[in-house]
């Protein structure tokens, strides 16, 4: 309810998206990209913000930087660049660590000392230098923990999402309060943006993605509490023919 704190919010938003423009990041500027796709495809309560996201294409390419219009350039194809052809050597480097231990991986943060064993330096393309990382939060799970611990990373992110879609269709179908969806909404966007941002960047002990996962889950608790207070109307009596009726919803006086 506090117009000011909503605008300073709004201001956060905006700076934070000009830091990863200066970072020049090309996965996160890929990431923030989906995001912004993701939170406008929420508002569909209006046309503005479609708008906003039109105005907003034609304009960034002509005020973005130089060094960073010749960064994004490399994605038409990443490996005629050093940086990215890396990247995709240090994935392949990780699938060789999964194929000589499938099952246990490296073990817990191992990737970087045992980086040397799996990287024969006469086999990195030219232009490739050192890499110590696996700069994809997938491949560093995998290699490190194994097949088993993959499958747990990803059943955990993917549980979380299903659970806030539950959350989600409960609420629609009670009528119950706007908040929840909100916060459905924001929750899953930004796990959403988690999933894809780690492609690019070793991200697994990331505190905050727990955070996310942890409070999927809280809110699911809470909104069972706060549908539990709306009581179901009278029922209406069932026709002779067609289905029945669904009964309507009213919160508690």
């Amino acid at each position: 309810p506090r117009r000011w704190l909503r605008r300073v919010c709004w201001i956060a938003v905006a700076l934070t998206c000009v830091t990863v423009v200066c970072t020049v990041s090309r996965g996160g500027f890929l990431t923030m990209c989906l995001i912004g796709l993701l939170i406008f495809n929420k508002v569909k309560r209006s046309i503005l913000p479609w708008i906003v996201v039109g105005v907003m294409a034609a304009v960034v390419p002509f005020v973005l930087p130089e060094d960073v219009k010749e960064r994004l350039a490399t994605l038409k194809d990443p490996e005629e660049e050093s940086s990215a052809a890396g990247r995709l050597y240090a994935w392949k480097v990780g699938l060789k660590m999964v194929q000589q231990n499938p099952f246990f991986g490296v073990g817990f943060e191992g990737f970087i000392s045992n980086f040397r064993r799996y990287d024969p330096i006469r086999a990195r393309p030219t232009g490739v230098k050192s890499i110590r990382v696996a700069h994809n939060t997938y491949v560093q799970v995998w290699a490190e923990l194994g097949t088993f611990a993959l499958i747990c990373f990803f059943g955990m992110l993917i549980s979380s999402l299903l659970s806030l879609r539950r959350t989600r269709k409960r609420t629609l179908a009670r009528g119950g309060p706007r908040w929840i969806l909100d916060y459905a909404n924001l929750i899953e966007v930004s796990l959403l943006g988690f999933m894809f941002g780690a492609n690019f960047l070793n991200r697994a002990h990331f505190d905050l993605m727990y955070h996310l996962v942890a409070l999927s889950l809280v809110l699911s608790f809470i909104a069972k509490d706060e549908l539990a207070k709306l009581t179901p109307a009278p029922e209406v009596p069932r026709p002779a023919f067609g289905p029945a009726p669904q009964p309507a919803y009213a919160p508690l006086a």
